[in-house]
């Protein structure tokens, strides 16, 4: 589990701020049309202000000076989160294993999953020092319900990292992040290869356990 950790501390830098995707348009296609006919630009807008509401958040309640985990957590949970469709991230990462789960099965790795990943991303947040971001031109393909929202991240002691966001055109006529890349490298493929062991030799059901110590030892 610890690449996925790597992963997510990466890509902390440009999560909370902008880019997602690989190009695997075929995987996140649907053949129900959305509702509302979103433009790529509102893709893009939607990643900007997600970014500038957290850490305008974080700036607010002074959680910069004075830390205070929990409610950084909420903060992650509500704002950033809420713009991930975790259930077709879920079902990417676990492949058959999701299709072979019970209903409940689902939505305890979904809430466990969310969990870890909303405290790997709090610990890399810690970190940030106000990074220079460069929004670049979003990336359409053949569908148009699918998007890249590319970014470029300046860091201070390092070379310039490329933080991309995949985002889906949901049937409610809303972008949902459904993938992030850092350097190309995919969070969902990053994940289902570190759970791949796991769920070999314990099922989805020993994933789970595993992910909720893994949560518990954090508290």
């Amino acid at each position: 589990m610890m690449e996925t950790i790597r992963f997510c501390r990466t890509a902390i830098i440009g999560l909370f701020f902008p880019g997602l995707f690989f190009f695997v348009q075929q995987s996140y296609a649907e053949p129900v049309q959305a509702v509302t006919k979103a433009t790529p630009e509102q893709g893009l807008e939607m990643v900007r202000e997600t970014s500038r509401r957290l850490l305008e958040s974080i700036e607010q309640e002074r959680l910069d000076v004075n830390p205070n985990q929990n409610r950084l957590y909420e903060l992650i949970d509500e704002i950033v989160f809420s713009k991930f469709d975790f259930y077709r991230i879920s079902s990417r990462i676990l492949g058959r294993d999701w299709r072979k789960a019970t209903s409940e099965q689902k939505v305890q790795f979904i809430d466990q999953f969310k969990i870890y990943l909303v405290r790997t991303y709090a610990t890399a947040l810690n970190k940030y020092r106000g990074q220079e971001i460069e929004y670049l031109p979003v990336r359409t393909g053949k569908s148009t319900r699918v998007i890249k929202v590319q970014t470029r991240v300046e860091l201070m002691d390092a070379d310039p990292i490329n933080i991309d966001y995949v985002l889906l055109l949901s049937q409610n006529g809303s972008w949902k992040i459904v993938d992030i890349l850092v350097e190309g490298i995919s969070l969902v493929v990053t994940h289902r290869s570190s759970f791949r062991m796991e769920l070999k030799e314990k099922g989805l059901s020993g994933l789970i356990v595993k992910l909720k110590e893994h949560n518990q030892g954090d508290t």
